[in-house]
C-alpha cells in the first residue's frame, strides 16, 4: 500500500515510518523540519519531500474513491 506520512521526522512520525517500511509498505514522508530532524528517518526506503503541508504548491493526492 502507498503511504503518506505527514510530520515523518519527528518523533512518533519516524516510528510509524520505520513499522510502514518494516511491513512492506511504500512510504512518503512530508515534513517542513521545522520541528522534527531528518536523521530520525531511516537513511533510504522511502521518499523524502520537504514541504509545508500547508503551502500552496503542494501536490494534491486524491485516493480513487475520491472520485479523482
Amino acid at each position: 500500500m502507498k503511504v503518506l506520512v505527514t510530520g515523518g521526522a519527528g518523533l512518533i512520525g519516524s516510528h510509524l515510518v520505520r513499522q510502514l517500511l518494516a511491513d512492506g509498505h511504500e512510504v512518503t514522508v512530508l515534513d517542513d523540519l521545522s520541528a522534527g530532524v531528518r536523521e530520525h528517518l531511516p537513511a533510504s526506503g522511502f521518499t523524502f519531500w520537504k514541504q509545508d503541508v500547508r503551502h500552496q504548491d503542494i501536490v494534491q493526492v486524491q485516493s480513487p474513491s475520491a472520485g479523482g
